[in-house]
């Protein structure tokens, strides 16, 4: 892990620690992720519930939605259908 990605993780992981008070519970689910990850993981949670964030998560990896590069190159449509099941996939999608 290069010395820019690790200060953006830890810079990522010091934002969730100051919103989340089970800080150990929300660690252990987001430790795994990269950095690109993350700060996906964190749009798709909004206004929704983990289980679909997860499910929404899990289409980006199928369509090979998890790099900046590839979600830049994506049609909006193809987002969205990768984003449906976490609601409001319309404005996430754009984000």
């Amino acid at each position: 892990m290069t010395c820019e990605v690790y200060d953006l993780k830890s810079k990522l992981l010091s934002v969730v620690r100051h919103f989340y008070n089970d800080v150990d519970h929300v660690l252990k689910r987001f430790e795994s992720l990269s950095p690109f990850e993350l700060l996906m993981s964190t749009i798709v949670s909004q206004n929704t519930n983990w289980k679909n964030v997860e499910r929404a998560m899990a289409n980006m990896r199928e369509k090979g939605l998890l790099s900046i590069d590839r979600v830049l190159e994506a049609d909006v449509s193809e987002l969205e259908e990768a984003l449906r099941v976490a609601g409001l996939y319309r404005v996430k999608a754009r984000r």
